[in-house]
């Protein structure tokens, strides 16, 4: 059981990822901007983030690099439903995982799972 922060400004896509990782026994705290996100972090711990890459305001990666410099060790896994080169490249750039848009339960779950057993 892991503490995950869902960050994603798509309320059904957001709802969606919590009540998959919550089935998979993890805790889960969301946000609905990036700047909701990291505020946040001030004051909770959380184990891995999973972030949305296309957000108004902190977009995905400007909230990563942020994130990064709260917590520099911390898995995070980028979803969009479109990684541009230039972007693919930022995430890549950043140690970031990414996931594109849509995908499965199972590949959420999984690919937590891997970031979470690097850790270990």
């Amino acid at each position: 059981m892991a503490e995950i922060l869902v960050i994603d400004d798509e309320a059904d896509e957001r709802d969606l990822m919590i009540s998959w990782l919550e089935e998979a026994g993890h805790v889960v705290r969301n946000a609905s901007s990036g700047e909701s996100g990291v505020d946040m972090l001030k004051s909770i711990h959380i184990d891995l983030a999973v972030i949305d890459v296309f957000m108004p305001g902190m977009g995905g990666i400007r909230t990563i690099r942020k994130i990064r410099t709260m917590i520099p060790a911390i898995p995070v896994i980028a979803i969009s439903g479109y990684l541009q080169d230039d972007v693919a490249l930022d995430v890549r750039t950043l140690g970031v995982v990414s996931l594109e848009k849509p995908f499965l339960p199972e590949q959420l779950i999984k690919q937590v799972a891997e970031c979470l057993f690097t850790l270990e």
